[in-house]
């Protein structure tokens, strides 16, 4: 499901083709090419900031530094056309 979008975050390489190299090109570049979507934002937002039932702590710190950063930028990412009145 979502579990393990915060690894591919954290093991995630830019294109040589980007000039700059900051978190928000990154994270844009990822969620554009893993499609990332209102859910999966939600879902890491609804984590607590301590360790699941059968995760391990380094485990923890990746998901933890995802979910900081698509809190940093969700007004970039998030989806709110769903939301917009008829």
């Amino acid at each position: 499901m979502y579990t393990e979008l915060a690894q591919k975050f954290a093991d995630y390489k830019l294109p040589n083709e980007y000039r700059v190299r900051n978190n928000f090109v990154k994270l844009m570049v990822f969620a554009n090419e893993n499609h990332l979507n209102n859910d999966a934002i939600d879902y890491y937002m609804a984590c607590p900031p301590k360790r699941m039932e059968d995760e391990s702590y380094e485990a923890m710190k990746v998901r933890t530094r995802f979910a900081q950063k698509l809190l940093k930028y969700r007004a970039y990412l998030y989806d709110y056309s769903v939301y917009e009145n008829n």
